[in-house]
């Protein structure tokens, strides 16, 4: 599992599509109040399950934890990717 905390969350996606884990095994938890995700650019990864270093086995769900680039909890973060 490669490390996509301060991500922004497309391209966590990608980089998680490039190796193989499907987009229904990727699961976006909206860290900030009453949030959806419509434009993934728009939102920046802030945890990550399993850890950065676990080897993925098939079919393991892997859970994001994203927030708003505008909600207080993404301030101070540049996002990467």
């Amino acid at each position: 599992m490669p490390n996509v905390v301060h991500e922004y969350l497309d391209s966590a996606r990608k980089k998680l599509n490039d190796l193989g884990v499907g987009d229904d095994q990727i699961v976006n938890t909206t860290l900030g109040e009453n949030s959806v995700v419509l434009v993934e650019s728009n939102w920046v990864v802030l945890t990550q399950t399993p850890a950065a270093g676990t080897t993925l086995t098939m079919g393991t769900p892997v859970h994001l934890g994203v927030v708003k680039l505008t909600d207080p909890k993404a301030s101070g973060i540049t996002p990467t990717g």
